[in-house]
């Protein structure tokens, strides 16, 4: 599965492809504002979507502290906003850091398969179940779903942003090296 990723993101690379994804991405942060206002989602609501440590007692007084319609926003708003995201940033992620891997690495090279890190939105997505979970069990305490979406908050931000940003450094870099000419 995991070649077979890699040759999809490898084979269908174009930069007008990369460029719709960004533009839809950036369009997406354009409307935040406007979806958090469809779903009434204010300002004082307190997220547990950010990368912060939140034990199972803390999520359980966020959850307390949206109330029952706080808790029905959120939930809409994450099976949304938050699930569009996931998937255009996974092919944004995956086609970029191919177009660069292409140009900076032989197609035999291990260094091909960097492209995969794009399965941040994996790990978004089961964040996105977890607090669902949570949501749904409401007033039930479950301590370890809690431990895991805030495990699955952390990793996300703490092990693939980095991991996003010193893979596409290294494809940059011997992209350039090779003057952005494909590598076969």
């Amino acid at each position: 599965m995991v070649n077979k990723l890699t040759t999809y993101f490898h084979s269908r690379t174009k930069l007008w492809v990369i460029g719709v994804l960004l533009l839809l991405i950036i369009i997406m942060f354009f409307i935040l504002p406007t979806v958090e206002e469809i779903f009434h989602i204010s300002q004082d609501m307190v997220s547990i979507d950010e990368p912060d440590m939140h034990t199972p007692q803390e999520i359980h007084n966020i959850l307390s502290d949206w109330g029952e319609q706080g808790r029905i926003k959120q939930v809409w708003f994450h099976s949304t906003w938050d699930i569009i995201l996931p998937v255009l940033y996974f092919f944004f992620i995956g086609f970029l850091i191919s177009f660069f891997t292409r140009r900076g690495f032989k197609s035999e090279s291990p260094f091909r398969k960097m492209s995969l890190v794009s399965l941040i939105a994996v790990v978004d997505i089961l964040e996105n179940i977890a607090l669902f979970i949570l949501i749904f069990s409401f007033p039930s305490k479950y301590g370890f779903m809690g431990w895991i979406k805030t495990g699955l908050t952390l990793t996300k931000y703490f092990i693939f942003g980095p991991a996003i940003v010193i893979a596409l450094i290294i494809a940059v870099v011997f992209a350039i090296k090779n003057r952005f000419v494909v590598q076969e």
